[in-house]
């Protein structure tokens, strides 16, 4: 039997996004400021690649949250052609004592159907002309995931 929730797809989405957008706004507001670092290598803008770590540990429990966005980039020399923006969210809960851990993580939080990486190459599928089709190629991220996993140190 399936149970539904009462909720149509597009609150959820709604949801997810205020609830981003919060753990985010308190991220930055509290004392324990985000590690930001950037790089400007492969993107003439240097905001077009941000990626923020938010760490906390208390009494054996720690929390973290990440945040990547990559801003639209070239895939051509000539920059006719463009990657769309991506942002990705994971968070991890972690709790230990002694050599007991617990860990329970949450991979792309906001289930964005964003791409991970895009390119722009020439290929063939069957059916179209022998010297290939140049076009977009994309691996999109991998939909919302959550991993609990329990360690024993020896």
């Amino acid at each position: 039997m399936t149970r539904l929730c009462p909720m149509d797809m597009a609150s959820s989405s709604r949801l997810t996004t205020i609830l981003v957008a919060s753990i985010f706004a308190i991220m930055v507001l509290s004392p324990f400021a985000p590690t930001t670092s950037a790089s400007s290598e492969e993107y003439e803008d240097p905001s077009a690649f941000i990626q923020s770590d938010w760490n906390v540990t208390l009494a054996g429990f720690s929390a973290s949250i990440r945040f990547r966005y990559l801003g639209e980039a070239p895939l051509v020399e000539d920059n006719s052609i463009q990657s769309e923006s991506s942002l990705l969210v994971n968070a991890a809960i972690q709790y230990e004592r002694g050599p007991l851990g617990l860990k329970l993580e949450v991979f792309n939080l906001s289930d964005s159907d964003d791409t991970d990486i895009t390119y722009f190459y020439e290929s063939r599928l069957a059916g179209e002309p022998p010297e290939g089709v140049a076009d977009v190629h994309y691996h999109p991220l991998e939909p919302r995931t959550v991993r609990l996993s329990f360690a024993w140190r020896l």
